[in-house]
This record gives structure tokens, C-alpha cells and sequence, in this order.
């Protein structure tokens, strides 16, 4: 006892020093996210119970450049969105795109049609209407169209 009365400054200051250090942790832990944890959430916990095969994509992908209106076609599958880069021959209609799409979403089993959403982005050169997409929603039957060209 005898030693704190004799050295109260420096024991108030290591006492102060962490202090601050507790409270800097605190104060660090609750402002910081775990990263421990999946940044999705439970929103994709049962993503593993709705596979989606590459022949699938790869069939969607065949329809569209079966009939020479697609003149390539990229895809890539982020978590639960399906989504395509599809280069368009000059001349192609909104009209004959939905009919395209109506042929290939039937390449996609039901449990993915119902499970992932899809969205397709059709470009073309030297014309201002595109860049434009359609998208499904997992609770939709049929695509959307934005940005709708003639």
C-alpha cells in the first residue's frame, strides 16, 4: 500500500492507460462488422440445395446464338443472379429477343427458374437504344425489358 501512495501519478496513469485501452476496444468491437461471418447472411444458406449446372447455362447460351441474331454471349453467376452479356446483330427486334428468350429460360429446370434470378444486358455498336437488358425475377414467369427498343 505503501507504494501507491508513493507513486500515485505514474498508477493513476497506467491505470487511465487501460482504461482507454477497454474502452477503445469496446468501443471497436461494436462499430466493426464480423467478418467472420458470411456477408450474404442467411439470405444464400440453402444455395448449395439449388445447384445450377453449367450444361443449363451453356444450353441458354446455345438458343441465343442458335439463331444468328446473337453474335456473342458471356455469362457469369453471382450469387444468386444469373447474368449475360449478350452482342446483338444489327436489325434485331425487341419482339424477336422475347420470342429468343422465351426458348431459352425452358433450358433452366423449374428449381432454378425459381430460385435465381437472371438478368441478360444486349449491346450492340454504333447504336444509341443499347445498351438495354431483361431480367427475370425468381417470382416471375417472363423477363422484363428496360430501356424498350422498337
Amino acid at each position: 500500500m505503501n507504494y501507491i501512495k508513493t507513486h500515485k501519478k505514474e498508477v493513476l496513469i497506467i491505470s487511465m492507460v487501460v482504461l482507454i485501452l477497454i474502452m477503445l476496444f469496446v468501443f471497436i468491437h461494436t462499430l466493426m462488422p464480423n467478418t467472420k461471418k458470411n456477408i450474404w447472411g442467411s439470405r444464400v444458406s440453402d444455395i448449395k440445395n439449388h445447384p445450377v449446372s453449367a450444361e443449363q447455362i451453356d444450353a441458354f447460351k446455345n438458343v441465343l446464338l442458335k439463331d444468328g441474331d446473337v453474335i456473342s454471349i458471356t455469362d457469369n453467376l453471382a450469387v444468386k443472379t444469373i447474368r449475360f452479356v449478350a452482342e446483338v446483330n444489327s436489325g434485331v427486334k425487341r419482339k424477336d429477343l422475347d420470342l429468343l428468350l422465351e426458348k431459352a429460360l425452358e433450358k433452366f429446370s423449374d428449381d432454378v427458374k425459381n430460385y435465381y434470378d437472371i438478368e441478360v444486358i444486349f449491346t450492340k455498336e454504333d447504336d444509341e437504344s443499347y445498351p438495354f437488358s431483361a431480367y427475370k425475377n425468381k417470382t416471375n414467369t417472363k423477363f422484363v425489358f428496360t430501356n424498350e427498343v422498337s
